[in-house]
């Protein structure tokens, strides 16, 4: 945390946090009132909504660290709502618009805080502030993602690694020659079929046939509608189970992607209320238990 944010003085002067939303309050009234309803409209589309799209995700990885401040007692009380700037970024952006495009004559003390820093969270007495990053990046969709380093980066080296909205691991895409086995079991849903992709990549046998190669894995089922069971021994005591299911659609370059999803060791259906009973171990029965029922419930009509 202490490489993240900087405690420093209250924002100019010492604003109390009940200062700053009557501020930004009465700069809200003054553009309201002078504004007509249709430009207003516009301006929320062109200015407002892009800006916060963007900050969201970027305020969904500092908000923990944020709050971890008051948690630990560092800050007196103060209205939680009055964090600043993902709530007030968009609002920002319009203000601006209004009093340098439009003349209409603002209080520019906020405009100034929020131009100068990152993230900034006004407490009473004090403020959080978080510096600028100096690497943000995303992708079409608007989620955290680069292919070869980090996400996020601040010029203290704080940083976050992204594939697509997915949290990674810095090797994975930095070293991903460091990606181990045991990682990719411990690794989430989401971060595990990234990992799988970008195991062993550039060699003969990549991805999750390599995976499942210095996993000691044994094929327990193939079946063509529902995928393959694989079983890997890590531990004997507590045998892991791998289905591997092909995706339906395929990709733009014509290929069909395939996934590994960890199931129960005995295939029992997590139903509410807890497990039901013990299955085969059978793809379909794999396939099944996913969706809380037995191979002989689970009939699809439509696959995706």
């Amino acid at each position: 945390m202490a490489e993240a944010l900087s405690c420093v003085e209250a924002l100019n002067g010492g604003w109390p946090a009940v200062a700053i939303d009557l501020a930004r309050r009465r700069m809200l009234g003054v553009y309201a009132g002078a504004v007509s309803l249709p430009l207003r409209v516009s301006l929320r589309q062109l200015l407002m909504q892009p800006v916060r799209q963007r900050v969201r995700p970027l305020s969904a990885l500092l908000l923990p660290t944020l709050r971890t401040a008051v948690e630990v007692g560092l800050s007196r009380h103060a209205d939680p709502a009055c964090f600043g700037a993902p709530r007030w970024l968009g609002t920002a952006a319009l203000l601006d618009y209004l009093d340098r495009v439009l003349g209409l004559p603002l209080d520019r003390r906020f405009l100034d805080t929020v131009e100068g820093c990152g993230l900034f969270w006004p407490r009473d007495g004090l403020c959080f502030a978080a510096e600028r990053p100096s690497y943000f990046n995303w992708d079409e969709a608007g989620q955290l993602h680069c292919a070869v380093g980090p996400s996020v980066a601040y010029p203290s080296g704080w940083s976050w690694w992204h594939r697509h909205g997915v949290p990674l691991p810095r090797q994975v895409l930095e070293a991903p020659e460091r990606i181990t086995p045991e990682a990719i079991r411990q690794a989430a849903p989401a971060a595990r079929r990234v990992m799988l992709e970008h195991y062993r990549a550039g060699e003969p046998v990549a991805g999750i046939a390599a995976y499942l190669r210095d996993s000691g894995a044994r094929l327990l089922d193939h079946d063509p509608d529902f995928g393959k069971l694989w079983r890997i021994d890590t531990d004997p005591a507590v045998p892991m189970l791998m289905l591997e299911v092909e995706n339906r659609t395929p990709e733009p370059d014509g290929a069909y992607q395939h996934f590994l999803l960890r199931v129960d060791p005995e295939l029992r259906p997590l139903r509410r209320g807890g497990f039901g009973k013990w299955q085969h171990p059978t793809a379909r029965n794999a396939v099944a238990s996913t969706f809380g029922l037995t191979g002989a419930e689970y009939g699809p009509q439509v696959e995706t």
